[in-house]
Parts: structure tokens; sequence; C-alpha cells
């Protein structure tokens, strides 16, 4: 498979703090890779490396050959990476809908299947209910469905999922990432960022172990051996 998003020798500071040490990675149309890691291990680093939001970064980030580091943050989302952040950050000052809209001001302008409101409740019908209802009055679950659907708005072609699993219930974790499965088999890919290693693979095609800003270990998912990838993990 053809890499979409190619992550070459990043390196990412915060002042005197270096955070990422020459980190690789890639990404095809249609896969979802995994970023697993104890946390500070550099995941959301990576993330914001990526994404150009904080640090400073050096290296290279391509998306389709397009060049992305040092882009300004929506120059980057309007290139085609959208971003699902730790936390959901909604606004309470918004309601759902208007919350999911947001990432339609912000997105790629040209899409051959442009993300509209209609999709993302067919997405995840549990908001049409709660379309006029404050974002932060939904469960966290669904404040999760809110911040996908804002994220998919912005019509990515990556799309990077910071954590999206902490603090919910295992069955509604479950649902999100049978979600993704299903945008990853209509073309989208996806980065996901997991501390939870055993269900890290097991929605991905590949991983990559990150341990001090470097990836320790990385590979095919269904051939991943629990005790290496937990010394990659763990650094021991």
């Amino acid at each position: 498979m053809s890499a979409l998003l190619t992550v070459s020798n990043l390196h990412l500071s915060y002042g005197q703090f270096a955070a990422l040490h020459g980190l690789d990675l890639e990404i095809g149309a249609g896969e979802i890779i995994a970023v697993i890691g104890a946390n500070g291990a550099g995941k959301s680093s990576l993330i914001r490396g990526i994404c150009g939001t904080e640090g400073q970064g050096r290296g290279s980030v391509r998306l389709d050959g397009q060049e992305l580091l040092g882009l300004a943050p929506p120059e980057i989302t309007r290139a085609g990476i959208g971003l699902v952040p730790e936390g959901r950050r909604i606004f309470p000052s918004l309601s759902v809908e208007e919350n999911i809209l947001l990432g339609a001001q912000l997105g790629r302008p040209h899409s051959d299947d442009p993300w509209t409101l209609d999709r993302i409740y067919d997405l995840f019908p549990d908001l049409v209910a709660k379309r006029h209802l404050s974002g932060t009055m939904l469960s966290g679950g669904q404040q999760q469905m809110i911040a996908i659907g804002r994220a998919l708005m912005t019509n990515p072609r990556v799309l990077l999922c910071d954590e999206i699993s902490l603090g919910l219930a295992p069955t509604i974790i479950g649902r999100l990432y049978e979600q993704l499965g299903r945008l990853a088999a209509g073309g989208l890919a996806i980065l996901v960022v997991e501390q939870a290693m055993r269900k890290a693979l097991q929605i991905s095609a590949r991983y990559y172990c990150v341990l001090e800003g470097r990836v320790s270990l990385s590979g095919l998912s269904a051939e991943a051996e629990e005790e290496r990838v937990a010394e990659a993990y763990f650094g021991r």
C-alpha cells in the first residue's frame, strides 16, 4: 500500500524539552494504524507535530507529497488532516449541531464526497434527537461522537484520533471503533493514539509503539506478540 501520510525523522521540542527524537511512520488510504505507548511516551506530541498546534518541529510531514511541517494549523486542516482531540473539546455555548458544523468552516474546500450533517447523523444516529441541546449535556460517548463528526466535517483525507476511548465504557468504545472501521472501509486513513495496547491491536492493521519520543517497535497488528509489544511499551 502506498503511503498517503508520511512522517520522516520528526523532532518536536517545547522550548528546551525535546519530546520527539526522529520519529518515522506512514499510513495509507483506507488503513487504520495504532500509535501506542504509556502516558508521556510522545503520542500526543506526534499528533501536535502533524497538526502544527504546538512545539517547534523539524523533519518532514508529507500528505500525498505536500509538505505540512511549517504550515499554520488552519492550512494543515484545509490540506486534509482532521483531528479528534483528546478530551473532545466540546463548546458548551453551542448546540450539538453547531459544534459539528464548526468543522465545515475550517476544512478542505474541495472534496469529491463532502461530509454533510445527514451523513454524520447516519453515522451517529444517537445525536439526531439531541441535535439542539448543548453539546456538554450529552454523555461522554455521545460527546465523542460530536468530536468525530466535527472532524469529519472538515472533509479529511487522514483522521487523527487522540485517546478517544479514555473514560468511556467498553460497549461505547466498541461502537466508536466499529464506526471508524466503516470509515476506513470507505477509504479514509485513520491514525489512532491509544494507551490500551490490546484494544489498539484489535482495531488496527499496523501499529507503532512509542517510547521516550521514538518508535520502539512496529509491525502488523495481527502478528504482534504481546510480550514483545509489552517490552517495547514499558521499555524493559
